[in-house]
């Protein structure tokens, strides 16, 4: 399958909006459930989720991949995939129905038991829609993913939001968490071409086993990691510990996935489409980091100078001691760009044993830290994470340097230039707020203007070619648009 350069831009242009509605629209509803709610309501259901989320990673995280990654995938194998995703979702639904009174007894919560049950059956949709995504990502059809994203988002949020104003607590999470994955799978169902077929073949399930497998492991890696700190914090400390260090992640990785999520998941069938060529993908690989370290880094860095007014108006002053979290994400976050672009490279080329090992390596590390940081509070069990992801980095590079051709010195310069200017737009910023005395509202629209209008300026005095990059795009879509 060729995927020309026009292709690639449109499709990351509808799956930037794609991302980016659905991530706004979730950012409005969790922002309207966090004034409607309380922090013992969302460090509960935090707790769930984590359950959940690994349990997800068996339904979805490895097939999907393989199905995308791919040079030639017969309808057989979407069918297939999906019967398959079904049953490992319903064994995966019994271990939790029958392990969720043990999991309320370790956590002292008697009321985790009934809502593990209710929000587990998230596995179930989830394991459906992993394969529509596989089938539209393949064909980077990405407006269909817009619309359904978007619309499941809207649907599922006003419900809960509803359930909030009417005092059910956290069954208003539930209900919107659920709800979502319904509507999405609903929705794709309509519009898109693929539907299943009463077709399985084992043979397509071998084949798909050796790369989806190692994919799997890695992911599974990735989210238990993601998640042991919440696991963790939720058993040792308060469930408003546990709310507030969430919260603190949410908004980093909120920024993370809209944009960087946007690009490195266009660029996954991309590089697959060229692994025949390693010097045109060791190229569009460097211009994926350059772009979204140029995009990401003054996101993430603006909204650690402008935390405090930014949580104080958004989620009102209850929520204020998540602001120390939400700094210390967004320093973590950093790295990930160059990350998952590197293990999207990687995917592209069929070595996911690669992308399983460094995941290995970097896991290692951040237990050894983790366990370093275990009794000294939320706070320095979430630095510990960054200094994990700076590890990571370090560990990952020779791995990267021999099997992609991306050298050491590469690999700083498409760093550099992005959080050089991010830093002194952070400089610029705090400056500004601490020797100002305004409001919340006046600070955040303060902080944020002229955070993105000294990043703008030092890009252009300093001829930054990200800039001229994305400018040039800009111009000649918009030429292309008026004809």
């Amino acid at each position: 399958m060729r995927v020309s350069r026009k292709s690639v831009i449109f499709s990351l242009l509808w799956k930037f909006l794609e991302r980016m509605g659905s991530q706004l629209s979730t950012f409005l509803v969790g922002i309207l459930l966090a004034r409607i709610l309380g922090p013992t309501e969302y460090g509960t259901v935090a707790l769930i989720t984590v359950f959940i989320s690994i349990a997800t990673v068996f339904v979805q995280g490895g097939f999907n991949t393989a199905l995308i990654q791919r040079k030639e995938v017969e309808e057989q194998d979407y069918s297939s995939v999906l019967y398959f995703s079904l049953t490992v979702a319903a064994l995966l639904y019994g271990v939790l129905f029958l392990c969720a009174p043990l999991i309320a007894d370790f956590y002292e919560i008697p009321e985790l038991t009934k809502i593990i049950r209710v929000l587990a059956l998230v596995l179930l949709p989830g394991a459906f829609n992993s394969v529509q995504v596989a089938y539209v990502t393949r064909r980077m059809q990405f407006r269909k993913l817009l619309i359904s994203n978007l619309t499941a988002v809207i649907l599922s949020g006003g419900l809960g939001i509803v359930m909030a104003l009417c005092g059910a607590g956290c069954w208003a999470i539930v209900a919107q968490q659920l709800t979502n994955q319904v509507f999405i799978c609903v929705i794709l169902f309509f519009i898109s071409e693929w539907k299943p077929t009463s077709v399985f073949s084992l043979d397509s399930i071998r084949r798909l086993i050796p790369f989806g497998s190692r994919v799997l492991a890695s992911n599974l890696l990735v989210t238990v990691f993601l998640n042991v700190r919440t696991l963790i914090i939720g058993r040792y400390y308060s469930k408003e510990d546990l709310a507030y260090f969430n919260r603190g992640k949410t908004f980093p990785a909120t920024v993370m996935d809209a944009v960087n999520g946007t690009i490195q998941s266009v660029m996954l069938p991309t590089y697959s489409s060229v692994q025949d060529q390693k010097d045109q993908l060791l190229a569009m690989l460097r211009r994926s980091v350059r772009v979204s370290c140029y995009v990401i880094f003054p996101s993430l860095i603006g909204l650690a100078a402008v935390a405090k007014p930014f949580v104080s108006l958004v989620l009102t002053e209850k929520w204020l001691p998540a602001v120390p979290f939400l700094q210390i994400f967004a320093i973590g976050y950093l790295t990930h760009p160059i990350q998952m672009a590197t293990n999207q490279a990687l995917k592209g080329l069929g070595l996911s044993n690669l992308t399983l090992r460094i995941e290995l390596l970097r896991k290692l590390s951040e237990a050894l830290l983790l366990i370093a940081a275990l009794f000294y509070g939320p706070i320095m069990i979430a630095w510990s994470g960054v200094a994990a992801s700076l590890i990571a980095c370090v560990i990952s590079a020779p791995i990267i340097k021999r099997n992609l051709g991306y050298s050491y010195s590469a690999q700083i310069m498409d760093l550099l230039p992005s959080l050089f200017l991010s830093a002194l737009m952070y400089l610029g910023v705090w400056g500004l707020l601490h020797f100002t005395a305004f409001g919340s509202l006046v600070s955040l629209v303060l902080g944020a203007c002229t955070g993105a209008a000294l990043y703008l300026l030092l890009s252009v005095v300093t001829r930054n070619r990200e800039l001229r990059y994305l400018l040039s795009i800009l111009f000649k879509n918009r030429r292309r648009s008026c004809v």
